[in-house]
């Protein structure tokens, strides 16, 4: 079974699926993903990625945070 990750950030290059991904979580440096299976973004702003590892439900950066100029 695949780990579930839910994350509060952006995802830095756009998403395409044989290749990997990097996401920024809030505050932090990005992060490099293993290879992307699947990716749908939701009219809420959530992105679902599939990945050879892991799923991960990234959540738009909070408004204090894009308020504030700080690139999440």
């Amino acid at each position: 079974m695949k780990k579930r990750i839910v994350i509060r950030g952006t995802v830095e290059v756009p998403l395409a699926k044989g290749c990997v991904a990097f996401i920024r979580k809030e505050g932090e440096e990005p992060f490099r993903t293993s290879t992307v299976k699947h990716f749908i973004t939701m009219p809420s702003g959530l992105t679902y990625i599939q990945t050879e590892n892991t799923h991960y439900y990234l959540h738009p950066p909070t408004r204090a945070a894009a308020a504030k100029g700080v690139r999440v």
